[in-house]
């Protein structure tokens, strides 16, 4: 079974040679966050760590799922297309198939990622930071390079010497740049404010955060916006 993933503005195309059976899902935050009506756990917290799961893939688009994990997979696709044509729906129901069905992925994301650092004889530990970096980019006390050389028991300058080595940049700007990107995607695909996306990341304030985006992408914050806009429209 293969998994499609497309972030938002992907586009995929393919050639069917048999009949196959396609779900598509769309990922909404609704599905993550309680309103104060639903029954619904709150996953906010668990919609973030995905998304630094998902950012950190960079192959190709068609993810195949590991075979203990296929049926479990077709079992929960299947369940969750029967909950949607239930009536009334049951929201419960949907979002714990659709939280299994993440987890599903990203374990099977999370295991590829080590499979090819391992074979492209990336340092192990400088591969652990990037992922710890990425799983706690919204706590800036984790990721402070003194807690991160505590956490991997290693001292400061080791492990600013390692990390340069192996990504030819620094820990502070890897983790600027890194927040730009999440910033990006949400000047692109979401209606937050420049303010709330400043605050999200962790920037001490709007002009903090408007400055490093600058540096980064050589673009204003809003130029960025606007210049996306257009070419979705």
């Amino acid at each position: 079974m293969d998994i499609v993933l497309l972030k938002p503005g992907d586009v995929l195309s393919a050639k069917v040679q048999h009949e196959v059976s396609c779900y598509c899902i769309r990922f909404h935050r609704i599905y993550f966050t309680k309103s104060q009506q639903s029954l619904q756990p709150d996953y906010t917290e668990l919609f973030y760590r995905f998304e630094y799961i998902v950012n950190s893939y960079r192959h190709s688009a068609i993810l195949t799922l590991l075979n203990e994990d296929q049926l479990l997979a077709k079992t929960l696709f299947a369940r969750l297309l029967t909950e949607e044509t239930k009536r009334p729906r049951r929201e419960v129901f949907i979002q714990h198939c659709i939280i299994m069905i993440l987890l599903l992925v990203a374990q099977n994301i999370q295991l590829l990622l080590r499979t090819t650092a391992i074979q492209k004889n990336a340092n192990a530990i400088i591969t652990d930071v990037m992922d710890y970096i990425h799983y706690h980019i919204f706590e800036n006390e984790k990721i402070k390079v003194n807690a991160l050389a505590q956490h991997f028991t290693t001292t400061r300058e080791v492990l600013l010497r390692l990390f340069k080595k192996e990504t030819g940049t620094g820990i502070k700007q890897y983790i600027l740049n890194y927040k730009i990107q999440l910033a990006c995607s949400r000047l692109m695909h979401s209606k937050m404010s420049v303010s709330e996306i400043a605050y999200e990341l962790g920037f001490t304030d709007v002009s903090h955060f408007q400055k490093v985006f600058k540096n980064v992408t050589s673009l204003s914050v809003r130029s960025f916006r606007e210049e996306n806009a257009i070419k979705q429209k």
